[in-house]
């Protein structure tokens, strides 16, 4: 006998489900008796697998944990024995969560608007007034979250209690708290509060094999969770095909010209934060790194200068 169980992710921001099914199969051998599967259904419909699992007295064994079309869908049977690794079965704690209550929707149309945005503040205190607006606007759905600038960067410690305020504020949707902390000279967290920091992309791309890289990011995001950050605005796709770009390449903010490479280690960048728990944010667009202008500072027309490659990353 089975049941299934819907939980909803993330909200409004999210767009989709996971459906867990969890049953007990007595016909099957032991290893496949409890089988949990992990699907998501994107807003036109369509499925895809996230990950199945299966339990026995032994441990507990992810068997699928990549996203595939259900019509693909091999039978458990062929499946289960992929000698990929076993949990202890206290990892089953893991998927408790996803029983738990769903966190409330955003009821109207002005707190749907307001999960869309993600604020800066003033402030570098728990009790700081500008802290205590943005936890009051939390609490109020007005905002999906914050995002730190170096001048609200005290310490370290200071930091973990901001963070804490921030997502204790609300018991519904968790806020987004971000930071752009890419290495090199773009990080909002520096050696001067104790935070180790690591070298630009152009560095990194330039000294470590993409498997080097990913370890790397992989240390810096585990910091970063451990501070409770949820969300950091990188990596940096742009093409260095300008070498007198004001704000890419005078940086060292793009892990090369070639687009193959630069997917590369942005993939090692994105898959160490998912290992940690940290969201990321690709950007800029396509053909800043083209850019004759910093778009910090106006319009920037890249019309006649930008690369049908730079599409790629």
């Amino acid at each position: 006998m089975s049941a299934l169980v819907a939980a909803r992710m993330a909200g409004a921001r999210a767009g989709f489900f996971v459906l867990l099914s969890v049953g007990s199969f007595t016909d099957w051998p032991e290893s496949l008796r409890t089988v949990v599967s992990c699907w998501s259904i994107a807003s036109n419909g369509i499925e895809r697998q996230i990950a199945d699992f299966c339990v026995n007295a032994s441990g507990f064994q992810v068997f699928r944990a990549e996203g595939v079309p259900s019509k693909n869908r091999k039978p458990l049977e062929e499946s289960c024995d992929m000698g990929l690794p076993k949990f202890s079965l206290r990892s089953l704690a893991l998927l408790a969560g996803l029983f738990a209550p769903a966190p409330s929707m955003a009821a109207t149309l002005e707190e749907m608007a307001g999960q869309m945005i993600l604020i800066g503040f003033q402030g570098n205190s728990v009790d700081a007034p500008g802290v205590t607006a943005v936890r009051a606007d939390i609490a109020a759905g007005r905002i999906g979250g914050v995002m730190y600038l170096r001048n609200n960067v005290r310490s370290l410690d200071v930091v973990e209690q901001m963070n804490s305020a921030f997502l204790g504020a609300t018991q519904g949707l968790v806020p987004l708290i971000a930071l752009d902390q890419e290495g090199g000279s773009i990080e909002r967290l520096t050696e001067a509060v104790g935070f180790r920091e690591i070298p630009s992309a152009e560095r990194v791309a330039a000294s470590q094999s993409p498997e080097q890289a990913r370890q790397t990011y992989l240390s810096m995001a585990l910091e970063l969770a451990a501070l409770k950050f949820n969300l950091n605005l990188g990596p940096v796709v742009d093409l260095n095909l300008n070498p007198d770009n004001p704000i890419i390449a005078r940086y060292g903010r793009s892990f090369g010209a070639d687009a193959g490479q630069v997917s590369q280690y942005a993939t090692s960048f994105i898959s160490a934060h998912r290992a940690a728990g940290v969201l990321t944010a690709l950007k800029h667009f396509p053909g800043h790194g083209s850019s004759r202008a910093d778009s910090h500072k106006g319009f920037v027309d890249i019309t006649r200068y930008w690369q049908p490659e730079e599409l790629t990353p």
